[in-house]
Parts: structure tokens; sequence; C-alpha cells
């Protein structure tokens, strides 16, 4: 947005000027138009001064009306994304998507109703609808990246410089789209599958959504929860691999129920359990994340290889998968470093910045020279530059 004249803008500098105000001397209560400027260039105050004050005050009320306009139509957007996400919660997908889609219309520069659109196509479990609308926001939001770095403005701003734009970056699309095909995936394995007595369990778990049940919230709402289906919960970590078909489902919708899937998949075989932490910590869902990073750490060296299986498959999501990079580095151990050290010559410049960045925290000095050669690969990067101070 282009910025505004500061020295028309500044009303008190102005002010001070104007009414002849100086220091230790209180101003004149009231200039005439018609005396002399008490700037004291020889000129009426009308000729002089005034006109800049004037314009001052014109533009304080303009700029002040505009933000009253801005500030109305933003609270009247929170309230509809509010209910929205309220119906998204209580399970009525498709009115969700009717809220959003009626309001797009009025809304096109505001990710937040594609966000809406996104989480109630994975409730209604429509994937294809979600996978495009992931890909087609993925791709507005390169464009507006690109047209802000060129421009200090987005498109929409360009025309009108108070318009109101939400935009998600780029990669937080591509970690929608990350979750919507391995949503597809669970769903389809859940179908495939058929284990009733798993079946029974995870709807029982599914008693954690209902809100006149259970209707704590927070840390106290998980603990109500998991203490009342506890018998549920322990036996279906008692099966293990065997009932994962079921209950990975339940990490496709944002409730209460998937915040059971850390522990459930806990209790399967390692790399079953270390491949599936994995795809769910790139999710964005807060808690699932937070609780599979742990889960990761906790198991330490001897799932290094598998976590540098992972990082070097699906390059198209290469970006969203620096948290991973940060197991290797809690994990701390030298094979850990080594594929650190490997991820350094990767394509994706995101993470070779946070490779060496991490490196460079721990104090891993033996890996000064390839991050050296990575920071004259990318031109100087800030986080690979940080590093090598650090190690220097």
């Amino acid at each position: 947005m282009k910025k505004k004249n500061t020295q028309i803008l500044d009303f008190s500098k102005i002010k001070k000027e104007n009414m002849g105000e100086k220091e230790g001397q209180q101003p004149d209560k009231k200039i005439n138009r018609n005396s002399p400027c008490p700037c004291g260039s020889g000129k009426k105050y009308k000729k002089c001064c005034l006109p800049k004050y004037e314009k001052a005050i014109k533009q304080t009320r303009e700029d002040s009306a505009i933000k009253n306009e801005q500030d109305k139509a933003e609270m009247e957007r929170q309230e509809i994304i509010s209910k929205a996400f309220a119906l998204i919660r209580e399970g009525d997908y498709k009115k969700a998507v009717f809220v959003a889609t009626t309001s797009i219309t009025g809304y096109k520069s505001d990710d937040r109703f594609f966000d809406i659109m996104f989480f109630a196509y994975l409730g209604l479990r429509d994937y294809k609808s979600a996978i495009k609308l992931t890909e087609e926001r993925f791709d507005v939001a390169v464009q507006e990246k690109s047209f802000f770095i060129e421009n200090n403005c987005h498109r929409n701003q360009k025309v009108d410089p108070n318009a109101f734009c939400f935009f998600y970056k780029p990669d937080n699309w591509l970690k929608k789209k990350w979750m919507a095909v391995k949503s597809s995936e669970y769903l389809e394995m859940k179908n495939n599958d058929n284990n009733e007595f798993a079946f029974q369990l995870v709807e029982e778990l599914k008693k954690a959504n209902d809100m006149e049940l259970f209707p704590q919230q927070q840390q106290e709402g998980y603990k109500k929860r998991r203490d009342a289906l506890a018998d549920a919960v322990e036996k279906l970590k008692e099966m293990g691999d065997t009932a994962l078909p079921q209950f990975m489902e339940l990490s496709i919708d944002v409730n209460w129920a998937s915040l059971f899937i850390p522990e459930l998949l806990s209790a399967c075989d390692l790399k079953t359990s270390v491949e599936y932490f994995m795809e769910i910590a790139l999710f964005g869902n807060p808690f699932i994340t937070e609780e599979s990073l742990k889960s990761l750490e906790k198991m330490g060296d001897s799932i290094v290889e598998i976590i540098n299986d992972f990082i070097f498959m699906h390059d198209e999501y290469a970006v969203i998968k620096t948290p991973i990079l940060a197991v290797l580095g809690n994990i701390g151990s030298d094979r850990a470093f080594s594929i650190l050290e490997k991820v350094l010559e990767h394509k994706e410049d995101v993470l070779v910045n946070d490779a060496g960045w991490i490196l460079g925290k721990v104090g891993r000095k033996a890996s000064l020279p390839l991050i050296k050669k990575a920071d004259d690969r990318l031109n100087g990067a800030h986080k690979l530059t940080w590093a090598i101070e650090q190690l220097s």
C-alpha cells in the first residue's frame, strides 16, 4: 500500500506551527484568517499555513472514516467466519460450504472463506474438491506473493489502496493439499479393512465430539474425554497395527476425537508409527503436530533412517517438511547430523536454509565447510550466513 505523506498527516506538528506554539508558550486560542501567519513568513495566515492545517484536518477525518468502515467490515467477516467454523465443529458441513460459497462472492480476497470450504470438503469426504481447491488457491498465493514482492501491494490494492485482502502463503495451501491427499488414502485404507471390532471402538471414541456429553474445553476437556473413553482407547492400543486402518480416519477432522491419534500411533510398530507421525505432523493441527514431533524425538537415533527416506520422498511437498528437520536436530546423533548435512544439497532452498540453521544452532563445527558451500550456492542465504558466523 502506498505510504501517505507523513508531513501532511503530522497533525500535532502542523497545529503547533500554525498556532504559533513555542516551548514554554501557550498558543493563541484562535487566529484570524487575515492575521499575519505565526510562522513568521510575513504572509497572511490564510495564504500561508492555514491551508496545510485544513488539509490535515480533512485527511484525518477521511482516514478515520475509512478505518471505521474497514473495522466494521472486518467485524462482519469475523462473525461469518466464526459461525462457519462452528458449523464445521458441529458436523454441519453442507451448511458450512453454503455459507462460505455465498460469502466468497463479496470476499474473493479473503482466504479464510476458502479455508472454511476446504475443511467442509474434508468433513464431507469430498477429497477431489478439497484437492482442487488447494491447487487453485496455491496458484493464487504464488501469483499474489510475486506481485507483492514487485509492487509492495496486492493486486486489488493496486486499483484501490484501501482494499482489504487476507491471503495465505503458498506453503499453507500446500500443507492443506498434503492433508487432503493423505486423508483420501486413510479413508481408502479404512474402506478396504473389515475389522468390525476396531470400527466399533473408533465409533465409541467419536463420542468425544459430543459437546452436550462433554462441554469442558482445553486441557480439562481432553482429560474428561480421555478418562471417560479410556476403555476404548486401551483396547485400540492393544490391537496395535491391526486397528490403524480404522482409527487413522480420526486425524482427518479438526475435533476432539482426533486428539487420541498420537497415543494410538505410539502403540503401533516402530516403522509404522514413525511414518504416520511424520505424515500427520505436517497437517497443521497444533496439538497433533506437537505430540507427533515429541513422540518422534523420544524414539531417538533408531528412526533417523526412516526420517531420511521421508525427507527425500514427495519432492512436491519438500517445503513443508521443515518440522521434521527439527526432530533430527533434537535427536542430536551423528547419524541425524549427517542427514542434515545431506539436506544442505537439497534442491529446495527452504530445507537447505533450515538444515544449516539447525546445524549452526547445535554447534556442529564439522558441518561448517558444507554450510559454506551451500551458502555460496544460494548467494548468501540469511540462515546459512548466521550459522557460519556461529560456527566460525
